[in-house]
């Protein structure tokens, strides 16, 4: 369960001077603040132990220092402030979420270890700009933070919606799994698509993360600096690690011109470092329902440029690079029906037994997991049925990209 709060109202009962029993600054404007340690402590236990709250979103703090006076007169005030909250919380075992913050908000979670996640967008309305995610993740990532897409609808056809139909309910579902955040569809109970919000889970609802969120990519900069070096649209990357093995996944919106991705431009992972040298992979497109996008590039010693197109935000485009296991004239494509085809949180290790690649998988009890293969000499792709056992675990081999099994 997490609790949204907005700011503090110069009207809150909690307050000494409107009868209650809490020390609080109240200000003219309409704004207060809590300065005491034990209200913190009251209102996430009483949280706690009556409806078993989990996580704390201090929400508005935009708005909290731009119209409490005394937060921008006082050096020391806002910093109080949130590390009572915080202590608070740790005391309690919960974690917070900060909601618009500035970047003094963000820095300051770097004392509170509670702090655990922000807010990494404006609000949500259907067919606003907040998927734009890329440039913010880059600072929350940075100091250890999920970032939040916030809510959003998984259909275009939401019923009972005080705004106007979600136009790209696919690149909402896409940023938030690719955020390394919370992933929150706010679809009414009977209208929404089962099919994107489960590409982001497993059957038991744990969230299939990359390892590293998706942020832009430092090209983008480079373009938006000088109208050349890098793409000319909204293009983010993350990464999948398991094992030394890297899956990257590139996400391109709104590009305007045609543009060829060198694998050099890609973040480094643990096992991989693009700039220097890059493992024989594959590149390629998939849909959801296993298919593959004709085309596909392979990648070897940093030869080889992922040829982005020109696209919109309802047609944008959405790579993956899967290692080649060497040995196999194959790569392990994944979960295709999941948007981060491979997570640590489902193939949990890799290793070589003979002949061949052994993985370890992870999930719900009874669940079906749909683990595929690209061949590289015929291009095609294979898939085998795995289920996972009582235990929530689970095996998948291949010794070739044909010769796989359960």
């Amino acid at each position: 369960i997490v609790a949204h709060n907005r700011y503090w109202s110069n009207n809150t009962d909690y307050a000494k001077q409107n009868g209650g029993i809490f020390n609080f600054i109240i200000d003219e404007d309409g704004y207060a603040l809590p300065v005491d340690a034990e209200f913190w402590r009251y209102l996430l236990s009483t949280a706690k132990d009556e409806w078993n709250l989990k996580v704390y979103e201090q929400d508005w703090l935009d708005n909290e220092y731009s119209n409490l006076n005394e937060l921008t007169a006082d050096l020391n005030l806002g910093q109080m402030w949130l590390l009572q909250m915080g202590e608070a919380a740790e005391e309690l075992g919960l974690t917070i979420q900060y909601c618009m913050p500035w970047p003094r908000h963000i820095l300051q979670s770097v004392m509170i270890p509670t702090v655990t996640q922000i807010r990494a967008s404006d609000d949500y309305r259907p067919g606003n700009m907040n998927w734009r995610l890329g440039d913010t993740t880059i600072m929350a990532h940075a100091l250890g933070l999920a970032a939040f897409k916030d809510d959003f609808h998984t259909v275009s056809n939401e019923s009972n919606c005080r705004f106007n139909p979600e136009p790209y309910p696919a690149l909402e579902t896409y940023v938030a799994a690719l955020s390394g955040g919370p992933v929150g569809p706010s679809d009414t109970a009977t209208s929404f698509n089962k099919t994107l919000i489960m590409a982001t889970c497993m059957a038991d609802g744990l969230l299939l993360k990359p390892s590293q969120p998706a942020m832009s990519l430092d090209s983008t900069f480079l373009y938006h600096a000088f109208g050349k070096g890098g793409p000319n649209g909204e293009v983010v990357a993350s990464y999948s690690e398991v094992s030394g093995y890297t899956w990257y996944y590139i996400l391109a919106v709104d590009n305007k011109d045609k543009y060829d991705l060198k694998p050099t431009e890609l973040p480094p992972s643990k096992s991989v470092k693009p700039k220097s040298s890059f493992p024989e992979s594959v590149a390629l497109q998939y849909n959801l329902d296993g298919t593959i996008k004709p085309g596909f590039v392979s990648i070897k010693d940093n030869s080889g440029k992922i040829p982005l197109d020109t696209c919109d935000r309802d047609n944008f485009e959405y790579w993956v690079i899967a290692p080649v296991f060497p040995g196999t004239g194959g790569a392990l494509l994944g979960e295709l029906d999941k948007i981060v085809s491979v997570a640590d949180k489902r193939i949990l290790t890799i290793i070589v037994l003979g002949d061949e690649y052994v993985m370890k998988l992870r999930g719900a009890p009874g669940e079906t997991v749909n683990m595929s293969t690209f061949d590289m000499n015929s291009g095609r792709v294979k898939t085998a049925v795995c289920t996972i056992g009582s235990d929530g675990t689970g095996t998948f081999a291949f010794s070739d990209a044909s010769n796989i099994s359960c």
